[in-house]
């Protein structure tokens, strides 16, 4: 059974969110949302993108190109942005899936802090470590950063421990069948 507070909440979040693209230009003819419904009639056919100038996401790309570091909020970075790996859209779809399961649990995955509470790369690979697992040794090989975490044969060398945890204790918002489904 899904979570109450998914139901209540959720789609009234993906609209708002929505909003925040309309008034910034980029979406138009956003459905209206009805508070009877529980929400919009959110489908493809029903929101439309505009982009005036074709320049711009060429202009925007490159400048992402160029300033890997500020491409992704610090919670959200892929491991490919903190490790100086050359990356491409693969960033994105790990951004989403990140953002998603802050969405679903109402607090981040990531919290990307070290003891200090100073943001902390070390701290956020050692927890992606203990939720996926090492790297695969020839995603490590692409550049010389990683050796900062990983030995040559991809097991992790930093100081920082890895936390004991899984997707299974942090996922709280699902029950049953539907937490089951959803980590799999």
């Amino acid at each position: 059974m899904a979570s109450k507070r998914l139901r209540t909440y959720r789609p009234y979040d993906r609209y708002a969110a929505l909003c925040v693209g309309r008034d910034a230009g980029v979406i138009h003819d956003l459905p209206a949302y009805d508070v009877d419904s529980g929400g919009a009639n959110l489908q493809a056919r029903n929101v439309h993108l505009r982009i005036e100038d074709d320049e711009e996401p060429k202009d925007f790309e490159d400048r992402e190109m160029a300033e890997p570091n500020d491409t992704q909020p610090y919670i959200y970075r892929a491991p490919e942005v903190m490790l100086d790996i050359p990356w491409g859209t693969k960033v994105d779809i790990w951004n989403l899936g990140v953002l998603i399961w802050d969405l679903l649990e109402g607090r981040p995955l990531f919290t990307a802090r070290g003891a200090d509470g100073e943001q902390s790369v070390e701290f956020h690979l050692a927890k992606m470590v203990a939720l996926l697992g090492p790297p695969p040794a020839d995603f490590l090989q692409r550049i010389e950063t990683s050796r900062d975490y990983f030995d040559s044969d991809g097991s992790w060398r930093a100081s920082a421990p890895i936390p004991k945890t899984s997707f299974e204790v942090l996922e709280t918002a699902l029950e049953g069948t539907d937490k089951t489904s959803f980590l799999r």
